[in-house]
């Protein structure tokens, strides 16, 4: 009841390593991917058909208008080249070296951002990602996850992280240059430049003073990378990328932009197995849904109009979350039934609260609270609702997709789960939830 999303090359849901296969799209009716994308499920048989809108060809900025002629000439290309391999030199000979890399990726409209942290010091390395991380350290590479604490996978290092985590996981290619992760050996300064999110990069232009090199690649992808001019250090990015498969002339512009720091790490690069459990693969690592029976993961949170929240605060009451968000489709048919649900169990003077829950936006802060309100107004809802600033709440519960409707009992205990909202009749849930909120209220024999 949920569907999945995976974008062009780059899907930053899951780290931004980089895939194959343009938005290649599995979708399954009533419900959106937890990952901040806008993608329509498909009409089920028998369903009213809906007018499919006209396509039209995104434009991408053009990132290489100020490149003159003079500076595309070989000795233009072959002073870049050299500059290029002096920079990889700077970062490979780098003992202590940390950045904070932001990619924004600009999907038909969809602007979404992924931070990547990355440090790396004479004893190892360390990638952060989201909630993943990965560390290189004592000849073993190893994996984590906020969504789950206490567990680890371990490959058996072979050579450097990229190529062990390409090895074993099938491919690991992150769209960054090869330098800031690895001090390797420089043979091929376009190909490491570009982090392979650019096959066939070829060094097309340099401006020698500004220190930006613009790299032309396969299928129109094309690249301006920006240095400083005094400490050679790569500073930002711009990429107008063609994924595989997409039809001729669409590109989808990237902007990466870096901190790069060469001081020594205030942590150094370690890790401890100690108290921590080895799991076989990846998977075991991600989060695992709760389940009904379960004890309903506590959590203290913020609602629009600023006031506090607290589950634990409502035991002895029934609680109804439902998890949303702006962009996804199946939530805004969904909300409005919630909705008249909640003014039912509010004039029924049951011990019943009811609330919307806000998840996984890309509006951060004052922003995102400001939209939240005026599409509550503007929507008639009447519900209070929570916002769930960093995704802390909807992790907790383990949600692959949204909505997600959960009935949490006075004991705390999770009484009932609705993932996805039935798209032939999505009103079916207000009986549903009076039952499962009816049934929870009686008092159980013996």
């Amino acid at each position: 009841m949920t569907m999945s999303l995976t974008l062009a090359r780059v899907a930053l849901a899951a780290g931004l390593v980089v895939g194959s296969g343009f938005a290649s799209t599995a979708f399954a009716q009533g419900g959106a991917p937890a990952g901040g994308a806008t993608p329509q499920p498909q009409v089920p048989a028998g369903a009213p058909q809906e007018e499919t809108p006209k396509f039209e060809m995104p434009t991408a900025p053009d990132i290489a208008k100020d490149f003159t002629d003079a500076m595309k000439t070989p000795e233009s290309i072959k002073a870049a080249e050299a500059s290029l391999m002096k920079s990889a030199k700077i970062y490979r000979d780098a003992k202590t070296f940390s950045d904070t890399v932001s990619i924004t990726v600009d999907m038909m409209g969809q602007k979404q951002t992924q931070v990547i942290a990355i440090s790396r010091d004479e004893t190892g390395a360390r990638l952060g990602m989201g909630p993943m991380a990965i560390v290189a350290f004592n000849k073993k590479v190893y994996l984590t996850s906020a969504d789950a604490v206490g567990k680890f996978v371990a490959f058996t290092l072979e050579g450097t992280m990229s190529k062990t985590l390409a090895k074993e996981l099938g491919g690991f290619d992150l769209p960054l240059p090869s330098w800031l992760l690895e001090p390797t050996e420089t043979s091929d300064v376009a190909t490491e430049l570009t982090g392979k999110i650019m096959p066939g990069a070829k060094i097309a232009g340099f401006d020698s003073k500004t220190a930006k090199v613009l790299v032309n690649g396969e299928g129109g992808s094309i690249a301006v990378f920006s240095f400083d001019p005094t400490s050679s250090l790569l500073t930002e990015a711009k990429i107008n990328m063609a994924p595989p498969g997409a039809p001729e002339g669409m590109l989808i512009p990237l902007t990466i932009s870096m901190k790069p720091s060469m001081a020594a790490l205030t942590e150094k690069i370690t890790f401890d197995e100690t108290g921590k459990k080895q799991v076989d693969s990846p998977d075991a690592l991600g989060a695992t849904a709760v389940e009904v029976g379960a004890d309903a993961p506590m959590f203290s949170l913020k609602t629009t109009d600023g006031k506090d929240f607290s589950l634990a605060s409502l035991k002895g009451k029934v609680v109804v979350l439902d998890f949303w968000a702006e962009w996804c489709g199946p939530c805004k048919r969904g909300l409005p039934h919630i909705n008249e649900f909640a003014k039912w169990a509010k004039e029924s003077g049951k011990a019943i609260e009811v609330y919307g829950l806000n998840c996984l936006e890309q509006k951060k802060g004052d922003e995102r609270i400001k939209s939240v309100v005026e599409f509550w107004a503007k929507q008639g809802l009447t519900m209070p609702c929570l916002v769930d600033m960093d995704d802390a709440a909807i992790r907790a519960y383990g949600f692959s997709g949204i909505p997600a409707t959960v009935v949490v009992g006075p004991d705390g205990k999770i009484v009932a789960i609705h993932n996805g909202i039935d798209p032939q009749n999505p009103a079916k849930i207000i009986d549903q939830l009076k039952e499962e909120c009816e049934k929870a209220l009686t008092p159980k024999a013996g």
